[in-house]
């Protein structure tokens, strides 16, 4: 077997998702649920809106979980070429990153996706050994149950009372003090963990058995027969994508309509073909540009930029810092987004430049090799 080394694109396709991340997110953490999704917002908000929903959401946290994956069979093989037992150190690696996005969910964001990647990451496991083609036909196949998870979230949104009251609750504990916004926090993260778990949970782990698969088929290394696959078939993937979503995020939203059905399970469904479309221009920029190293450490260091992101939003929207929950419009947040991306991406890189890894990723890997307490 290839042992995969590291590649610069990997850790370019992480940044970029970083960045893509921050803005969905960030009306999350900024706006309560009715700025979130309509009613008295300008045209710019409105556009803004439409743009983020139609091009970013749901894309680039399918390239970070393909990431994820990749990672997988990365850390296998390094474990293969060192003699080392990988599965106990697997196993206590996905414990810190429960551990540590249990954290994240109650003192930054309720809508953590560390602690679905931890579980997802135990069903990983069970498929480390398959070929790279089976791979990619078990995570066709499960396209079939995210359809079922939809299915199952709509029914639970009309019916199921903590979900219920997430939609309906302003969180204005998020502009509170910081024991305020802790608790809120707290108070809804059962209900949003579960919303996440059907509404990305499947796609996700479809993710993770194609990123397992392209570490499996040394997809990353340049002019691999996976990137020019993809790259055959670019022109389709951006075409039938971003037209296919531009046409669904102009579809009714919010209401019981079928129209509303079909914007609510399409541009979910439809989200894969764009984040590939998107991975092989991120790999058309890794082979033709070279980045700075601020960029590509932010991409190795990406657990603790992720989480940064959160803690400066938090800063800014905070009772306990500026103060600004649910006073700026999508417009502002989706630039806010970008500056907060940029200032966690420079923060982490200087935090790895000097500490050799930032804080996170040096707890994890102390956690995934030593296990501390646990033997």
């Amino acid at each position: 077997m290839n042992i995969v080394q590291r590649n610069n694109a990997v850790d370019i396709v992480r940044t970029a998702a970083l960045f893509g991340i921050c803005i969905v997110n960030l009306p999350f953490l900024g706006l309560n649920f009715n700025q979130q999704t309509g009613g008295n917002l300008n045209s710019l908000d409105q556009t803004t809106i439409f743009l983020v929903e139609a091009l970013i959401q749901n894309k680039f946290f399918l390239l970070f979980s393909f990431i994820f994956g990749w990672g997988v069979q990365i850390q296998i093989n390094s474990a293969k070429k060192n003699s080392v037992n990988f599965s106990k150190r697997y196993f206590r690696r996905l414990v810190c990153l429960a551990f540590i996005g249990a954290l994240h969910a109650i003192l930054v964001f309720s809508g953590d996706i560390l602690v679905l990647y931890a579980i997802l990451g135990l069903f990983l496991w069970l498929f480390r050994n398959k070929t790279s083609q089976t791979l990619s036909k078990i995570a066709l196949s499960i396209l079939l149950i995210a359809l079922l998870a939809l299915t199952g979230l709509v029914y639970l949104i009309a019916t199921w009372k903590p979900l219920i009251n997430l939609f309906q609750d302003n969180h204005s504990y998020l502009g509170g003090s910081y024991r305020t916004a802790t608790l809120g926090r707290l108070s809804h993260w059962p209900a949003t963990f579960i919303f996440l778990t059907l509404y990305q949970g499947p796609l996700a782990f479809v993710a993770f058995l194609l990123g397992l698969s392209a570490a499996k088929s040394n997809f990353f290394e340049k002019n691999s027969i996976g990137q020019k696959a993809l790259s055959k078939i670019f022109p389709w993937l951006l075409i039938i994508g971003i037209f296919t979503s531009f046409y669904l995020s102009q579809l009714p939203a919010n209401d019981d309509s079928l129209l509303s059905l079909l914007r609510f399970f399409g541009l979910l469904i439809i989200a894969p073909v764009i984040a590939a479309a998107y991975l092989h221009i991120l790999l058309s920029i890794s082979n033709q540009i070279n980045l700075p190293k601020v960029i590509l450490r932010a991409g190795q260091n990406s657990l603790s930029c992720y989480v940064l992101q959160g803690i400066i939003a938090g800063l800014i929207f905070g009772g306990y810092g500026l103060g600004y929950y649910g006073k700026l419009g999508h417009s502002t947040l989706l630039l806010l987004s970008i500056l907060i991306t940029f200032i966690s991406i420079l923060i982490t890189s200087v935090m790895a430049h000097y500490w050799t890894r930032a804080p996170l990723e040096k707890l994890l890997r102390q956690f995934t090799n030593k296990g501390f307490l646990l033997k």
